[in-house]
C-alpha cells in the first residue's frame, strides 16, 4: 500500500537564509549609533596623558570647557600623587585656563621634589604662558609661592620671566630676596646679568637687598654681590668694596676690583692701598672743596658755571648727589649753561639725571633739546628720538624736577 507524500513548496529565499543562519554570514541588523563621549577635564586628560589624541584639539577643548572645572580637577588630581605623564598633561590643561591666582597650584602640580626633564619643560612653558597674560600679576603670585618650591622650579620660573619680561624677572627677585634666604646663588646672578634696569626705583630697591650679601660668610655670595653691585653702580658701597679687595678669596677681590672700575670709571690696578690713596681723596674734595664748586654752579658768569662743571666731572664718588647739583643748571632757564649741564651728565653716568634730562626735551631752545637727547641716549644705552613720553614710558620715568 502506497502512503502519498505531500511536497511543501521549495522557497529559494528561505532556504538561502537558512544556510546563512547556520554559517554566520547573515547580516546583523543595523546597530544604534552611540552618540560621541562628553568631553570633560578626566576624559581630555587621560587622552592628553595616553598620547593618542589630536594634542591641539584636545586643547582647543580644555579651553573651552572654562578655568573652573579645569581647576577643579586638577587640584582633586594634585591630591593623588600623580605621575610624570599625568603632571605635564595636567600642567598642558592648566596653560589654557590659568590666572594669576592659580600659581600656587602650578607649583603644587610641579611636585615637591626635583622635577623630571619633561616636567620642567612643560612647566616652564605654562609660566610663560602666564606671565604674558597678566605679567605684574603673575609676577606677584610667582614670586609668593616659589619661595618655597624646588631650586629647579625656580630656575625654570626665572628663566620663563626672563624671556617675557627683564623687569618682570627683577621684579621676582627682589620678592623673594626680601622674602626668604637661601636661594642667593640663583637670584644674585641674574641682578648682575640683568641690571641696571630701566626701572629707576627697582635698581635702588635690588641696590638696597643685595648690600647685605657683601658681608655673607660664604665666599661665593660675597663675590656675587660685588659683581651685582658692580652692575647696579652703587656708589655708596665703595668704601666696601675697597675693603673687599683683601679678602681672602681670590674671586671675591675679582669682582670687588671689577666693580670699581664700572661704578667709578677708573682703571687702578687690583690694589687696596691704591684704591684707598683715591678714596682718601675723594673724601677730603667732598668734605672741603665740593660745596665751593656748588655754589659756583650759580655764578653769573659763565665760565665760572663751566668751569665747576668740569671739576665735577672728575669726581666719581657719591655722583648721584653730584648729578643732581647739577641738575640744578638745567632749572636756571639759560640755554648755554643747559647745554653745558646735559654734556657733564653725560659723562658723570648717573642715571638719576634722566628724570630731568626727559624734562629738558621740553626745551625751547633747539640745542638743549638735542644735548639731553645724547645725554640721554648715553645713559640709557638706547636713543629713543625727541619725544619726552617716549623716554618716560621706557624708563618709567614720573614727571618733574631732578629729586636732590
Amino acid at each position: 500500500m502506497r502512503v502519498a507524500v505531500r511536497h511543501r513548496p521549495w522557497n529559494l529565499a528561505g532556504a538561502l537564509s537558512a544556510i546563512l543562519l547556520a554559517t554566520g554570514l547573515a547580516a546583523a541588523p543595523p546597530a544604534r549609533a552611540q552618540a560621541p563621549e562628553a568631553d570633560t577635564p578626566a576624559r581630555l586628560h587621560r587622552l592628553l596623558a595616553e598620547g593618542e589624541t589630536d594634542e591641539a584639539g584636545a586643547l582647543k577643548a580644555v579651553a573651552a570647557l572654562g578655568r573652573e572645572p579645569v581647576v577643579a580637577f586638577i587640584t582633586e588630581l594634585v591630591g593623588s600623587r600623580p605621575g610624570d605623564a599625568d603632571r605635564v598633561a595636567a600642567l598642558r590643561m592648566l596653560g589654557e585656563v590659568a590666572v594669576s591666582s592659580d600659581c600656587p597650584l602650578l607649583l603644587s602640580l610641579a611636585g615637591d621634589g626635583p622635577p623630571s626633564g619633561a616636567v620642567a619643560t612643560v612647566f616652564r612653558d605654562t609660566v610663560v604662558r602666564l606671565i604674558s597674560r597678566d605679567l605684574h600679576g603673575a609676577c606677584r603670585e610667582l614670586s609668593s609661592a616659589v619661595a618655597r618650591a624646588h631650586p629647579r622650579l625656580l630656575q625654570a620660573v626665572l628663566e620663563a620671566a626672563e624671556s617675557v619680561d627683564e623687569t618682570g624677572t627683577l621684579e621676582i627677585v627682589l620678592r623673594i630676596l626680601r622674602r626668604s634666604r637661601g636661594y642667593e646663588g640663583l637670584l644674585l646672578p641674574v641682578v648682575e646679568r640683568l641690571t641696571p634696569s630701566r626701572d629707576l626705583e627697582l635698581n635702588d630697591a635690588l641696590v638696597g637687598c643685595v648690600r647685605a650679601y657683601l658681608d655673607d660668610m660664604e665666599p661665593m655670595i660675597r663675590q656675587m654681590a660685588a659683581a651685582a653691585l658692580g652692575t647696579l653702580g652703587d656708589h655708596e658701597m665703595v668704601p666696601q668694596l675697597i675693603d673687599l679687595l683683601q679678602d681672602a678669596s681670590p674671586g671675591v677681590r675679582e669682582n670687588a676690583a671689577r666693580a670699581l672700575r664700572t661704578i667709578t670709571g677708573l682703571h687702578l690696578r687690583t690694589d687696596a692701598a691704591c684704591w684707598h690713596d683715591w678714596l682718601v681723596e675723594e673724601q677730603r674734595w667732598t668734605a672741603c672743596d665740593s660745596e665751593a664748586c656748588f655754589a659756583a654752579l650759580d655764578s653769573p658768569r659763565p665760565e665760572v658755571v663751566a668751569e665747576a662743571l668740569r671739576t665735577l666731572v672728575t669726581h666719581r664718588l657719591f655722583r648721584d648727589r653730584l648729578a643732581g647739583e647739577v641738575c640744578r643748571v638745567l632749572e636756571q632757564g639759560d640755554p648755554g649753561r643747559s647745554v653745558l649741564a646735559c654734556q657733564a651728565l653725560a659723562q658723570m653716568g648717573s642715571r638719576q639725571a634722566m628724570r630731568p634730562l626727559t624734562e629738558a626735551l621740553a626745551s625751547e631752545s633747539q640745542e638743549v633739546r638735542a644735548a639731553a637727547q645724547a645725554a640721554l641716549t648715553a645713559l640709557g644705552g638706547i636713543d629713543l628720538g625727541p619725544a619726552p613720553e617716549a623716554w618716560r614710558r621706557h624708563f618709567r620715568l614720573p614727571s618733574g624736577p631732578c629729586d636732590r
